[in-house]
């Protein structure tokens, strides 16, 4: 694994990435071209996508948050939770945790734009292990593991 993103569908902006870890892995244009492809056009919710691209392969997973800017757009916002990894890493195990994190994310009504940008340093974490714990709240948390990479 190489770097984890969060893309939204930014009101006036378009695909855009809103948090990236590390935060200096993609240049601008890689940062723009990555938002695009993990939001296709007509894509819908739970969708997976998997593309490879120069040196890494962006894999994401399309779900949908509440309104990001209710001022802009009252709607709810599509985004894509992903990872870039190896050309040649298998990305299903990745497409696998990332479901299970946003079941457990709204399991526990944490399922927020806010909540994603706290635990996205987090799923970075995976890099060096198989298996992570995500606090929220004062004092819970959960667990998610990959599996098969």
């Amino acid at each position: 694994m190489k770097a984890v993103f969060i893309a939204s569908m930014v009101p006036v902006q378009g695909p855009t990435i809103i948090s990236l870890n590390p935060d200096d892995y993609l240049s601008n244009k890689e940062k723009e071209e990555v938002a695009l492809i993990s939001m296709p056009v007509g894509g819908k919710e739970g969708e997976f996508c998997s593309v490879s691209l120069n040196n890494y392969h962006a894999c994401s997973i399309l779900t949908v948050l509440p309104p990001i800017d209710e001022e802009l757009d009252t709607r709810d916002t599509p985004t894509s939770i992903g990872f870039l990894l190896d050309p040649y890493e298998n990305p299903i195990p990745y497409k696998n945790l990332i479901e299970d994190f946003i079941e457990k994310c709204k399991t526990h009504g944490i399922f927020t734009l806010d909540f994603l940008k706290k635990a996205h340093p987090e799923l970075f974490k995976l890099q060096n292990s198989t298996s992570i714990k995500i606090p929220f709240g004062e004092s819970s948390s959960f667990n998610i593991s990959i599996t098969g990479r």
